[in-house]
């Protein structure tokens, strides 16, 4: 896979995560869901503010956006199953990055979690399957979305990694240490996103699953 497939598939993902699905679905409910709750443009905030059926709405959508552009990327960059894992997670990123920093709203968006929920069902099944049976498992063990949100995402970047150094994708050596350090990266800047969230966790006053509808 040549670098400017890469630098393309990150560029075409990021015009994908402009799509501040959170920002214009609040917009046309008369709220800049920026300026409500905890001010984030993601689905959790969208869902405390207008209700759980918004936020559904709003990480599906989120989900779907990146999702169509890694389709994209593959049918244009993608020549093998292997590429396909590479562009995947450089097409993901890309996404993340649009989706965390959009340029005309003064680089306040999401968090990202919806795009990795988009990245994982891309990249395979199983990804899928561990990373978000974490959240699940993690959510309602303990009420807190921020930290299944965070588990999953340790999760994502544990079981790519697991299943490339079992042999699982067919990556050469280096594709293989390329995925799991793209992976690795995006946990952590999901772990950035949430920083407010974890200092809330570790001092007792973050929001739980029971005021998940209603302002923060």
């Amino acid at each position: 896979m040549k670098l400017i497939s890469r630098i393309l598939s990150v560029i075409i993902g990021y015009a994908f995560g402009l799509i501040q699905t959170a920002y214009f679905y609040s917009r046309s409910k008369g709220v800049d869901i920026r300026k409500v709750g905890s001010g984030n443009a993601g689905s959790t905030n969208v869902a405390r503010a207008l209700g759980n059926v918004s936020g559904l709405t709003v990480f599906a959508c989120d989900v779907a956006k990146c999702c169509a552009a890694i389709l994209i990327c593959r049918l244009l960059f993608a020549h093998s199953p292997a590429e396909a894992r590479l562009v995947t997670l450089w097409a993901g990123a890309g996404c993340t990055l649009g989706h965390d920093y959009p340029f005309y709203l003064n680089y306040r968006g999401g968090k990202g979690i919806a795009c990795m929920a988009g990245m994982a069902l891309m990249f395979s099944i199983p990804v899928w399957a561990v990373t978000w049976l974490t959240f699940i498992v993690v959510h309602l063990a303990s009420n807190y979305v921020s930290l299944g949100s965070l588990c999953a995402s340790a999760a994502f970047f544990l079981s790519i990694t697991v299943s490339v150094f079992a042999g699982a994708f067919g990556l050469n050596s280096a594709h293989g240490v390329e995925v799991c350090l793209i992976a690795f990266l995006l946990a952590a800047l999901a772990f950035w996103q949430h920083r407010t969230n974890i200092e809330r966790l570790v001092k007792g006053t973050e929001s739980k699953k029971g005021s998940f509808i209603g302002k923060n």
